[in-house]
């Protein structure tokens, strides 16, 4: 089969010409279907602090069996893996396989937000799975948490910040 980027369709009429080929316009290409996923953002503070969004309720029956099936497979789940769609690490130790269910990302994400991220609330990366602050703030009780410094900060989303650099303010002061 020979394909023919301008058209889309050939006429064949060996008879003769209908009067219809000089009507005939270049293909045009199938508009694609539109992209109905919501653009990726991040919250920032009042004071151009990242803070984490608010993830749902975990419901504690999803829970115990995501924690159960850890335990059951003997590792933790890759947080890249199972939250971006890919892992990059060759020597990867954590589960892969089958991704899990749209119910188990919730405590996965509540597991990855648990560990720092390295630029901290100073995070401008809209894919980042990591803790920007201490999810307990000011309550928190740990004496060892691995969020220090990060317990005084305004949780309150003042600007929300776009993949493509855009910004829209979410709360007015």
């Amino acid at each position: 089969m020979v394909r023919v980027g301008q058209c889309k369709y050939v006429f064949s009429d060996l008879c003769h010409d209908n009067g219809y080929l000089p009507v005939l316009e270049p293909y045009k290409l199938d508009d694609k279907k539109e992209d109905n996923a919501q653009p990726k953002y991040y919250l920032m503070n009042a004071d151009g602090q990242r803070i984490d969004e608010l993830l749902p309720k975990v419901d504690p029956a999803v829970e115990k069996g995501f924690n159960m099936r850890m335990v059951g497979l003997g590792k933790k789940f890759c947080n890249n893996y199972h939250l971006h769609g890919k892992c990059n690490y060759p020597g990867c130790n954590y589960i892969h396989g089958n991704k899990i269910s749209a119910s188990e990302m919730i405590p996965l994400k509540k597991k990855s937000r648990g560990i720092p991220c390295n630029a901290g609330s100073d995070c401008v990366d809209v894919n980042c799975i990591f803790g920007h602050h201490c999810r307990w703030l000011k309550a928190c009780t740990y004496v060892y948490c691995h969020f220090g410094g990060s317990h005084d900060i305004n949780p309150k989303p003042r600007t929300k910040c776009f993949e493509d650099g855009s910004t829209k303010i979410v709360d007015k002061l």
